[in-house]
């Protein structure tokens, strides 16, 4: 997991990709580099990455953490450069699971859901995908479904 942070924070400094200005700055942005880049790997998933994932990403962030379209680009920036084989999804979920309350990882799995039902078709892997994603997290099944329902 050491080299997923020392790689994200090279990636803000390098980018200057800091989004929101207060004291945990660094490690919000972090959180969100990590978060976007699961988001990015649900919807590269199906081979096809279609507008609708985009925008569904997109919308999911700037809720999710409050952020401005061109915050949203930089984290993404970030993110489609963390992607797999440049980082292990397990460090990225330890990552979450470890930084994040389970309010907050219910809330990443619901975007991981938005993600996925975004093209109007969920594939087998799709399922398998958002499934281990909620368990690497620490969520229990019921709150994965939880997470899927709130999702729609």
């Amino acid at each position: 997991m050491i080299e997923i942070l020392e790689e994200i924070k090279r990636l803000i400094k390098v980018r200057g990709t800091t989004p929101v200005s207060d004291p945990h700055s660094r490690e919000d942005a972090e959180i969100q580099a990590v978060t976007a880049m699961l988001l990015l790997e649900a919807a590269y998933g199906d081979e096809e990455y279609v507008w609708c994932e985009h925008r569904s990403i997109v919308l999911g962030l700037k809720r999710a953490f409050g952020l401005s379209k061109s915050d949203v680009d930089r984290v993404l920036s970030v993110a489609h450069s963390l992607r797999p084989p440049h980082t292990r999804l397990a460090d990225a979920t330890r990552l979450l699971a470890e930084s994040l309350c389970n309010s907050d990882r219910l809330a990443v799995v619901e975007l991981l859901w938005r993600i996925v039902d975004a093209d109007g078709v969920v594939h087998a892997w799709e399922l398998v995908f958002a499934s281990h994603i909620a368990t690497s997290l620490g969520l229990s099944e019921e709150e994965a479904a939880t997470a899927r329902r709130r999702s729609q």
